[in-house]
C-alpha cells in the first residue's frame, strides 16, 4: 500500500510543479533507489492477509511483507486452515521461513500464461498486494491422496425366489441316416444369496440324465459350493477343468463393483483448482470429467484393457491447460492390486459315462490354488492337485508390459515328470500376435 501511495505522491509532484515552470532548475536525475525522506514507504508493514488454498479463500491471518518476501506471524494458525495434508509436522518449518512473494506470478487475465501456479519443492506463495491475497501452493507429497469412491460389493440381497431357464434343442436326419436329437435345459433358481444350479441333457442314445447339480452360498468375497460340479483352476497350462462331485470354498469377485476401477492402474493427479480431465489412448477421447482440487485418483473405468500410454489433458477453471503422458495396465484375468483369490476343492471325480445321475470315481480329488497380483504389472499363481494315483505342483507368472504380455507355467509331479509352458501376446491397434511354447519331460 505505501508503494502505491509513493506512485501518487510522485504524480501529484510533477502536476503541480511541471518542468516548464521551473525556471533555472537543475534538470531532473534519474535513480532507481529510494528518494530521500522515503525510506519508510518500502520498510517491513504488518497487515492481515486472506489466505488461499486449491483456489479457495480458507481463512485470514497476520503477516508482514515487503515488496520482495512475506513471512506469517503465526505459521501453525496458517497450517490448521490448510485440509488434506498428511504429514503436517514436516510442513510446520517450510511455512515458518520467509517466502519470496513471485509478483510476476499474479495474473489480471483470465488465460494469461505462465501466472496464478507454483510447482514447489515443498512451499510457496503468490502475494497479491493489491488485494492483500497470499495463494498458498504445496508439493502434493505432501497431500493426501483422494481416491475414487466406488461402492467395493453389491449390497446383501434380500430377492425373494427367482428362476431363470434357458432351453436348446438341436435335431438332424435324412433317407440314410438315423434322426437324431440332443435337448439341454441349464436353470438357475435363487433365492437372497443361495443358488442351485441344473443342467439337463436328452438324447435319442441315453434318454434323460443329470449332468450338473449344486448349491452355492456367497457373501461378499466368499463362496461356497456343493454338489455336482467343474472343478478350478487358477490360470493353468496343463490341468484342464473336469466335472467331479464334492465340495467348494473360494474368493469370488462375483459381488465386486469396482472391478473396472481397481483391476487397473492408479493414477492419480494433482489439481490446484476444479479442472476438466479428459483420457486420450492413441489420439482417441475415452473419457472426460469434472474433478474438484486436489492430489485426486482419476476414474479409469471407461479404459480399456491391455497396457500402453495414455495422454491425459488438464484444463482448469481459469483456462489454463497442460498435458501429462502415463503408462497404463489393466488386466481382469488378475486379481486388483495387493489381493490374492484363492480356492480349496475336495471331492471324486466323475465317471465318463453314466446313465441318468453323476457317478463318482474311487480315486479321491484334492485341489488347493491361489492366484496374487502383487504389483501392476506382474502376477503369479500356484495350483496343488493330489489324487490317490499322484500329486502335483503347478507354478505360474504373469508380466504385462507396453503392449505385450507374457505368461508362464512350470508344474512336476511326484513321478519325476515335469513340463513348461510359454505363452506370448504383442499387440497392435491393427493386429494381434501369439506365439506359445510347450514341453513335457515324461
Amino acid at each position: 500500500m505505501k508503494r502505491i501511495l509513493f506512485v501518487f505522491l510522485g504524480i501529484l509532484y510533477l502536476a503541480c510543479f511541471p518542468a516548464s515552470a521551473q525556471q533555472g532548475a537543475e534538470k531532473p536525475k534519474i535513480s532507481t533507489g529510494i528518494p530521500e525522506g522515503f525510506e519508510d514507504l518500502l520498510e517491513a508493514q504488518l497487515t492481515l492477509v486472506d489466505i488461499y488454498y486449491l483456489g479457495e479463500r480458507v481463512g485470514s491471518s497476520m503477516a508482514t511483507y515487503t515488496p520482495e518476501q512475506l513471512s506469517f506471524e503465526s505459521p501453525q494458525e496458517v497450517l490448521s486452515m490448510l485440509n488434506n495434508i498428511e504429514f503436517p509436522s514436516l510442513l510446520l518449518p517450510a511455512l515458518s521461513q520467509a517466502f519470496d512473494t513471485n509478483a510476476s506470478r499474479i495474473c489480471f487475465y483470465q488465460g494469461q500464461p505462465n501466472c496464478g501456479v507454483l510447482a514447489p519443492d515443498d512451499i510457496a506463495i503468490i502475494f497479491d498486494e493489491s488485494q492483500l491475497k497470499v495463494d498458498v501452493f504445496i508439493n502434493p507429497k505432501y497431500q493426501i491422496k483422494t481416491a475414487l469412491k466406488v461402492d467395493k460389493y453389491l449390497p446383501e440381497s434380500t430377492a425373494g425366489p427367482a428362476m431363470i431357464n434357458a432351453l436348446s434343442f438341436a435335431a438332424s436326419g435324412g433317407d440314410e441316416v438315423d434322426d437324431q436329437y440332443t435337448a439341454r435345459l441349464n436353470s438357475l433358481i435363487s433365492f437372497e444369496n443361495y443358488r442351485i444350479l441344473s443342467d439337463i441333457e436328452s438324447d435319442q442314445e441315453n434318454g434323460t440324465r443329470l449332468d450338473r447339480l449344486s448349491l452355492i452360498y456367497e457373501y461378499r468375497n466368499l463362496a461356497y459350493q456343493a454338489g455336482s460340479f467343474r472343478s478350478l483352476s487358477m490360470p493353468s497350462g496343463f490341468y484342464p477343468q473336469r466335472d467331479f462331485l464334492g465340495v467348494r470354498i473360494q474368493n469370488s469377485l462375483a459381488s465386486r463393483t469396482d472391478l473396472e476401477q481397481v483391476s487397473g492402474t492408479e493414477i492419480f493427479i494433482f489439481l490446484s483448482e476444479r479442472s476438466r480431465v479428459e483420457l486420450y489412448k492413441d489420439g482417441q477421447l475415452l473419457d472426460t470429467q469434472i474433478y474438484q482440487p486436489g492430489n485426486i485418483q482419476v476414474d479409469t473405468r471407461e479404459l480399456p484393457e491391455g497396457a500402453y500410454n495414455i495422454e491425459l489433458k488438464v484444463v482448469g477453471d481459469s483456462g489454463r491447460e497442460r498435458t501429462e503422458t502415463r503408462f497404463y495396465s489393466k488386466s481382469l484375468l488378475l486379481p486388483p492390486k495387493n489381493e490374492t483369490l484363492y480356492f480349496f476343492e475336495a471331492g471324486y471325480p466323475e465317471e465318463e459315462e453314466f446313465s441318468r445321475y453323476p457317478e463318482a470315481k474311487d480315486k479321491s480329488l484334492l485341489k488347493l490354488g491361489m492366484l496374487s497380483r502383487p504389483t501392476d504389472f506382474m502376477g503369479w499363481s500356484a495350483n496343488v492337485i493330489t489324487t490317490s494315483e499322484q500329486s502335483s505342483v503347478e507354478v505360474g507368472s504373469y508380466w504385462l508390459g507396453n503392449q505385450i504380455d507374457l505368461q508362464t507355467s512350470h508344474a512336476i509331479n511326484d513321478q519325476d515328470e515335469y513340463a513348461n509352458y510359454y505363452l506370448l501376446n504383442l499387440r497392435n491397434e491393427n493386429f494381434i500376435m501369439s506365439a506359445s511354447y510347450r514341453r513335457t519331460h515324461s
